[in-house]
């Protein structure tokens, strides 16, 4: 007995049908999602110089300046010559990344940083949401939903007054 030829249209059907089994499978299994972002990274990398635009100064506290200035916490009055030479040398922005958010054990170098700050309307200080639970360190945020805080840390109220706030807090993705 002669074996029976499939038409082309039912391979036709059932090769798509598989392509379609396969599209679903794919989609469902987040592999698409995986690839996206690994080819989102490449691209990022690719392109990424690692500098800071010409415009932008970052001023770190490293080895040199800790031996220069003194061992870190500083006292806070360096802050407030630091944003005065800054700012005779044309900053438009100062930004730290420094949390000012309790008093420290000098009140005459905090009052120091506060009056230097009221001179200026360009100075950003860091503020951050408190999202974590009391004993998990870690924060689960869901796509399309809104972190949820129990509260925002905030710079000292003399500082907070006279300064723009941004937020520090960043949630990692894989």
């Amino acid at each position: 007995m002669k074996k029976k030829e499939m038409s082309k249209s039912t391979v036709l059907f059932i090769g798509n049908a598989i392509i379609i089994l396969l599209g679903i499978v794919i989609l469902a299994s987040g592999w698409l999602k995986v690839l996206s972002n690994e080819i989102y990274m490449w691209n990022l990398k690719g392109t990424m110089s690692q500098q800071p635009h010409e415009d932008i100064v970052v001023i770190g506290i490293d080895e040199q300046s800790i031996k220069e200035v003194g061992p870190y916490p500083w006292d806070r009055k360096v802050y407030a010559q630091l944003i005065q030479k800054l700012e005779q040398g044309g900053a438009k922005v100062i930004a730290f990344d420094i949390e000012l958010y309790t008093e420290s054990d000098k009140p005459e170098s905090d009052q120091a940083l506060a009056e230097e700050l009221a001179k200026h309307k360009n100075i950003i200080l860091p503020s951050h949401a408190l999202v974590e639970g009391e004993f998990n360190r870690s924060t689960t945020v869901r796509a399309g939903e809104w972190m949820e805080a129990r509260g925002v840390q905030q710079p000292i109220p003399i500082f907070k007054d006279f300064v723009h706030r941004a937020h520090i807090n960043a949630t990692f993705d894989h």
